[in-house]
């Protein structure tokens, strides 16, 4: 063997050239620099379509650590810091739609460098489904339940309506308010005032390109009744759409259909896990309560009523349906609410006129 070479790992390098592979692999661990393996020029998404609020992922090569320069481009300069990203690791990158993206272009900058872009497209809300309820008459209240129930009476409902599948998600309201919680997206929303839930419904009404159903006019809300957009049930609906026919307590075997107290862990759950009525709607007797339009009454007329929409002024509104920390006998399809405390256990379920 010539003594100017040495063997290394089984292949002959001159003592040099061992000091400059040293020296690369020595830059390359180097804490400060911000990629360990060069970047690739191609990256790839879990999904080319998207909606705001949405965890998507970034698969590439070379995203290095997490530094301020580094992050996701989005079409209209929209910059997502790689602190603000959900994981940021050498291949794979996480990270939530932010509420002001739009469809378009996006690219990881990683340092100064952007990589090649690609196209995605970014709706602005979350998928969310609505049941058509088409007009008539049912009895509403009890004539055995708590006193502001009674006493049980017949109401026509004249118009048909659109009410959502399942109570609105934490996804979908932070969609459209950009207040949430991210790592729960799939729960009902709760701990909602009833004056944050009428913002709400104007607002994805906004976004959908429908009329605005309430306006305030520095003292209370007043409601258009024809305007198309996204509103709050009167409690009369919320009670036609949760009956779905029934005349009983319970429009399943509470077990088999409700969130409540003996069976939930004192915990909210992801929607439409429990059986949903005859129209459809899920967790119209658990999981979290919903708002109302109406004031609270302190009880019904013993007329036959059309289309009520409770007093016109008052102190509380209602909340219908039980919460997954209620007893059955709040679950009942009769029972009212009327907090003058908190919304913990609160909701929200929208409508919609159908004509």
């Amino acid at each position: 063997m010539e003594k100017d070479k040495i063997k290394y790992f089984g292949i002959i390098k001159s003592p040099a050239a061992l000091l400059v592979l040293i020296a690369l692999i020595i830059s390359a661990c180097d804490s400060d620099s911000p990629f360990t393996s060069l970047p690739g020029e191609d990256i790839q998404l879990s999904t080319g379509k998207t909606y705001i609020g949405d965890t998507i992922t970034v698969f590439g090569t070379g995203f290095g650590k997490r530094i301020d320069e580094s992050g996701i481009c989005m079409e209209g300069d929209l910059f997502v810091s790689s602190y603000d990203c959900i994981r940021w690791g050498e291949q794979k990158i996480v990270f939530e739609i932010p509420i002001a993206a739009c469809s378009g272009t996006v690219s990881v900058c990683v340092a100064n460098d952007t990589l090649k872009p690609v196209n995605i497209e970014v709706e602005k809300l979350p998928p969310f489904q609505m049941v058509k309820i088409n007009p008539g008459t049912f009895f509403m209240g009890s004539n055995t339940g708590f006193d502001e129930e009674m006493p049980l009476r017949e109401v026509a409902i004249s118009k048909p309506f659109y009410i959502s599948k399942y109570e609105v998600n934490i996804l979908l309201y932070k969609a459209v308010t950009g207040i949430g919680d991210s790592y729960r997206k799939d729960l009902p929303l709760s701990n909602v005032s009833w004056e944050d839930a009428i913002l709400f419904c104007n607002e994805i009404s906004k976004i959908t390109g429908f009329d605005t159903c309430y306006s305030f006019d520095g003292e209370q809300y007043s409601w258009n009744k024809d305007a198309n957009g996204y509103r709050l049930p009167t409690e009369a609906e919320w009670e036609y759409a949760a009956r779905a026919g029934s005349r009983n307590d319970f429009y399943s075997y509470i077990d088999n259909a409700a969130w409540y107290n003996e069976n939930s862990g004192y915990k909210v759950h992801p929607g439409g896990l429990k059986s949903a009525n005859e129209f459809g709607l899920f967790d119209m007797m658990g999981n979290v309560r919903e708002w109302c339009w109406d004031y609270f009454a302190e009880d019904y007329t013993n007329a036959y009523d059309t289309d009520p929409s409770g007093p016109l002024t008052g102190e509380r509104r209602v909340q219908r349906g039980g919460c997954y920390a209620d007893g059955r006998t709040w679950c009942r399809l009769s029972n009212r609410v009327f907090p003058d405390y908190s919304e913990k256990f609160c909701g929200i379920r929208l409508v919609r006129n159908a004509n």
